[in-house]
């Protein structure tokens, strides 16, 4: 076979084979988190919330008009194109590292240690989580593998023989980058900082700063998709969370100023002890194998010569994602936060194959008569010790069942007459809630409102246009900090309302609530305390119904967490008035689903002794934040 060919197959095999286990396992629902708010607003051309992730929208929208399967799962294929892409970009990273290192190894063996080590990341859960559901990491780590490419491929060639064109299709998938989620790209822009440094030595530092300016004007031009939110603006979006209508508006949405203390939390570890989590974490999903091989693999690129820059910028890249992730607040069972380490995770497996490939070479040299029997056999094996990792990543992100957050939605919305007002705090709920209406186009009458979003530019006049009502509902928030009761029940007398029983809603508040599924009926008149325990019923009915329609996918980990905390709501708002044995009876939901809390059994105890009446649950929404899933 001629070496074109096996080149072509071996690409192919990289792309098709991660395309084939994303798309196999997409979820045809929105998942959790914000994956059904990237749907909705990939479907509606709308603004997601800051920074905005033009580039995500706008790319994935093509997809949308696929004949394939429903909305949803489109949103989900378009990432596993962009993870079978960022696939492809690291097969090649691979295999002409390989060739700097043992250039002398049979091409068609440089080419199945390219795929393994493409399949080795690819496969790995933190990776193949990105590639079945609709979120930006996947594209992400495809446009930082789109940067490291022509970086690579530009200090791995003789100094003599260096052309800066690479450079410039770098700076451009940087500037991209920027466009897409900026901070992942901003954590992986180190790794330049050793080629700048080289270009210094033999151009000299006025060289290497003219060769900067440079790359920063072509790096501005993948900027340009951020002018899809100004003009996009103008048109007020159903899905708005990112309106920029002024300079000001522009740069609060693009630096996410809003989600920058969310990000970092304070600490009880030191600064080792965090980095040593982020390692751990990352040893979880590669295996600890592979992360030992990687740091070998590491280890001899810095010592080769040739390998050494390279070594280098491959060793910022790791270290300085782990570093990054190491200072985030840090959830290991939020899929959210492993996509900041897929940087980490391509790294390493760049370097897990130039180990690989040095030591089919060593042997290959040692033992010149068995020599490529045995760089064959190390190949071999390497490709197995990848593959036997798909089962794994396959039970693990499995979402092609998923169907809990379509299934919550239904249970939510419930049949109220009239245009409903859905008034959802949980922003996980509020994004399940939005993509049913704007994209599924159920009940496409009801307005489903987040509160805590009335603050965002633009996001309060985008509601007012559809539902003049909310003005009593925007001056509680904005100017109390919390709904107040008269604007509840003026909403309530003017039509239909949905309400969470959200944690921090004030006593008077709840007054007006009936329980009637995951969100409660807001009323004009108040209730008393008998209505709510003849209510009870019929609303744990209705989550029965809902867990045998769910069947096991509770046992989903986003699932669970979600629906500890809806029962948690539930348990104290029904403690509240007094009905304590049907809040037990969600108390031990919350417990059947798995949860172990501490605050879970404090409230059990509560609810389980003898005394009649109201039950003081101050104690238990305090800290609740902290404990709860």
């Amino acid at each position: 076979m001629k070496d074109k060919t096996i080149a072509q197959v071996a690409c192919g095999v990289s792309f098709a084979l991660p395309l084939a286990l994303g798309v196999a396992l997409a979820s045809p629902e929105p998942y959790w988190l914000d994956c059904p708010e990237f749907t909705a607003a990939a479907w509606t051309l709308g603004l997601p919330h800051p920074p905005g992730h033009p580039l995500y929208v706008l790319l994935t929208k093509p997809f949308l008009l696929l004949p394939l399967g429903n909305i949803a799962l489109r949103a989900a294929v378009a990432s596993a194109v962009f993870g079978a892409v960022g696939a492809l970009l690291l097969h090649l990273i691979c295999f002409e590292l390989i060739r700097a290192t043992a250039g002398r190894l049979a091409r068609k063996l440089a080419h199945a240690i390219s795929s393994a080590a493409a399949l080795l990341a690819a496969v790995c859960p933190a990776y193949l989580m990105q590639c079945v559901r609709a979120e930006v990491y996947a594209l992400q780590v495809a446009l930082v593998l789109a940067a490291l490419y022509p970086l690579l491929r530009y200090v791995l060639c003789a100094q003599e023989d260096r052309s800066e064109h690479p450079l410039y299709l770098s700076a451009l998938a940087c500037g991209l980058g920027l466009s897409n989620h900026h901070f992942i790209t901003v954590v992986a822009l180190p790794a330049a900082i050793p080629v700048l440094v080289a270009v210094a030595r033999y151009r000299g530092w006025q060289g290497a700063l003219a060769l900067s300016c440079r790359l920063s004007a072509v790096a501005c031009a993948g900027l340009l998709p951020y002018l899809f939110l100004p003009l996009r603006s103008m048109s007020s979006p159903l899905a708005s969370l990112g309106m920029v209508r002024s300079l000001s508006d522009f740069f609060w949405v693009v630096s996410a100023k809003v989600y920058q203390k969310s990000m970092v939390q304070t600490h009880d570890l030191s600064a080792v002890d965090r980095s040593l989590n982020a390692v751990m974490a990352l040893m979880d999903k590669m295996g600890v194998a592979a992360v030992l091989m990687a740091l070998c693999g590491l280890y001899v690129l810095v010592r080769l010569p040739r390998t050494r820059l390279a070594g280098a910028v491959l060793g910022v890249l790791v270290g300085g994602t782990v570093i990054v992730r190491s200072v985030m607040s840090f959830d290991p069972q939020n899929p959210d936060f492993y996509g900041y380490l897929l940087p980490a995770v391509a790294g390493l497996a760049v370097c897990v194959a130039a180990l690989v490939a040095v030591a089919a070479d060593v042997l290959r040299v040692a033992a010149p008569r068995r020599g490529p029997l045995l760089a064959g056999l190390v190949a071999s094996c390497f490709v197995v010790m990848s593959a036997a990792s798909i089962p794994r990543a396959t039970a693990e992100v499995n979402l092609s069942e998923f169907r809990a957050t379509r299934l919550l939605t239904d249970l939510a919305m419930g049949a109220p007459a009239g245009s409903p007002l859905i008034l959802a705090f949980h922003y996980q709920l509020f994004f399940a809630m939005q993509a049913t209406v704007l994209v599924d186009g159920y009940r496409p009458d009801a307005l489903v409102v987040n509160p805590y979003f009335l603050s965002y530019p633009g996001y309060l006049a985008s509601m007012l246009q559809r539902a003049p009502r909310l003005k009593e509902l925007a001056r509680s928030v904005l100017s109390r900090g919390k709904l107040t009761e008269a604007a509840l029940t003026g909403l309530a007398g003017q039509g239909p309302v949905r309400i969470e029983p959200w944690l921090d809603l004030p006593e008077d508040v709840l007054r007006f609530m009936l329980p009637d599924g995951v969100l409660y009926e807001g009323l004009a008149e108040p209730m008393a305390r008998a209505d709510v325990h003849a209510a009870a019923g019929a609303h744990m009915q209705k989550w029965e119904r809902f867990y045998r329609l769910l069947g096991t996918s509770w046992q989903e980990p986003e699932t669970r967490r979600v629906l500890v905390w809806q029962h948690y709501e539930d348990a104290l708002f029904l403690a509240r008035f007094g009905a304590k044995e049907q809040a037990l009876w969600f108390v031990d939901k919350a417990r059947a689903l798995g949860a172990k809390e501490p605050i879970l059994d404090g409230l059990a105890e509560v609810l389980g002794d003898e005394k009649t009446g109201p039950v003081d649950i101050g104690p238990f929404i305090v800290g609740a934040r902290a404990t709860m899933p």
